[in-house]
């Protein structure tokens, strides 16, 4: 299906359905969203510039919540999103609740949300966007109207993602100047391990290598959903990073 061909299909099926599951680019996908919202709402037809516009643009639209996490999800998190639904909406009105990052609710947090998803109150919709449907937990998947949105894939250069995109990892020296000159962040972090993990998955679907390769793809694979289920906490990234490299240089040199 092409690209515009989604998209049109995912927007259409908004004002049908109550939860929706969007994969693919968090980035485009959220730009998708607002641009959909901006000419529901706005009299102009999205003007980009009226307080209407601009309120969708920050994601502060009273009809509009949208959730993004500095790392995992919270109950505390979940819970203030389920406080949005308490209230009743107009005859033909809508609300919109957005997941973003979806891989990152714990089995907790799904559980806690599933019946109000599964039955929300009239006018609702829940939108949860992930990038790949094997790292979104089967109780969300079930309850979506799934759509795999061909937005333009992310090609990520960050050195230090660069330096582990091989079997062959770079000296401990090397890797250690590399986090020394390019200071990461948690969230960038988050980031940059969904990546990785995306591109070692890509590999195990493609690998027809020999069988000590595949078995070193899929410990790779291993280590980072271990590493994205357990992101660094603030002011960690740097020790996280050597700590993941560190598991990736015994993979070949046990």
């Amino acid at each position: 299906m092409a690209q515009a061909e989604s998209i049109t299909n995912f927007l259409a099926a908004l004002d049908q359905h109550q939860a929706h599951l969007a994969l693919g680019s968090p980035t485009s996908i959220g730009t998708i969203l607002i641009d959909y919202l901006q000419k529901k709402w706005c009299p102009k037809n999205s003007c980009k510039a009226c307080h209407l516009c601009i309120e969708i643009a920050q994601k502060k639209h009273h009809a509009l919540y949208w959730a993004q996490p500095e790392n995992s999800y919270t109950l505390d998190m979940i819970d203030e999103l389920l406080a949005q639904t308490a209230f009743s909406l107009a005859d033909t009105a809508l609300s919109f609740i957005v997941i973003d990052q979806a891989d990152r609710l714990s089995a907790a947090c799904a559980n806690r949300m599933l019946k109000i998803v599964e039955e929300p109150p009239e006018g609702y919709r829940f939108i949860f966007i992930a990038q790949r449907i094997d790292a979104v937990l089967p109780t969300i998947r079930s309850r979506c109207i799934i759509t795999h949105l061909e937005t333009e894939k992310t090609v990520i250069t960050h050195p230090v993602v660069t330096a582990l995109l091989s079997h062959q990892v770079p000296s401990a020296d090397q890797f250690l100047k590399l986090l020394e000159t390019h200071e990461l962040k948690e969230q960038e972090s988050n980031d940059l391990i969904d990546y990785l993990l995306g591109h070692w998955l890509n590999i195990e679907k493609n690998e027809h290598a020999a069988p000590e390769s595949q078995k070193h793809t899929a410990r790779r694979i291993a280590i980072l959903k271990k590493a994205l289920a357990h992101p660094p906490m603030p002011g960690s990234s740097k020790i996280f990073w050597k700590n993941l490299y560190l598991q990736m240089l015994r993979i070949n040199h046990p």
